[in-house]
Order: structure tokens, then sequence, then C-alpha cells
């Protein structure tokens, strides 16, 4: 048997691949698989959403992004003022408190 599963599909894309002929998604897959994501979210972070963490030094370019027009989102630990959130804005990182360039 040769099944490939994709994880978290997109509504309405293959669940997976069996044989060469995709399996089409069922809602019900969909809710299951959405489900999961959140039970395991809450078993291993409590419910909270989990930032990796980074120093400036060590701060991804666009080019470490898989994707750099998404607004990624992460930790500073030692920005000015103390450690912060932090989201990407697809040229700067940016402190989520103020907007400001992360310096």
């Amino acid at each position: 048997m040769n099944i490939e599963i994709t994880a978290k599909p997109d509504q309405g894309s293959p669940i997976g691949v069996f044989k060469g002929v995709p399996i089409p998604l069922e809602t019900a897959f969909q809710d299951f698989f959405d489900s999961l994501e959140q039970n395991l979210n809450t078993f291993f972070y409590g419910g909270a959403t989990f930032l990796p963490t980074y120093a400036k030094a060590d701060l991804p370019a666009a080019a470490d992004l898989p994707d750099s027009t998404l607004r990624w989102m992460i930790f500073v630990s030692d920005d000015v003022g103390g450690s912060t959130p932090a989201f990407w804005d697809g040229t700067n990182w940016r402190r989520t408190s103020d907007r400001n360039v992360i310096s």
C-alpha cells in the first residue's frame, strides 16, 4: 500500500495520495485534523502559541524565511528595553508593541 499523507491540507485539497490517485478531502477529515492540531497545541503548549527565540545578531533575514512575504512572528531576547515579540513586515523585524524596527 502506497499512501502519502499531507499534514493540515487546505480545505478542498487532497488529504493524501493512494497509488498516484488523490484521495479527496472530506470535511470530516479537515475537522479532525483541525481538532487534532488544537488539542496537540493545548497539550504541548498549554494552549499558548510558541514563538521561536532569537538574539538580535541572529535574526533571520528574508533569504532565511521560507516565504518572506508572510508575516512571521518571533521572540527577540535582547532588544533595546528587553525581550519582546516581533513580526516580519516583509523588510524588517518590528516590535509588536510599537511597530518600531528591532534595534
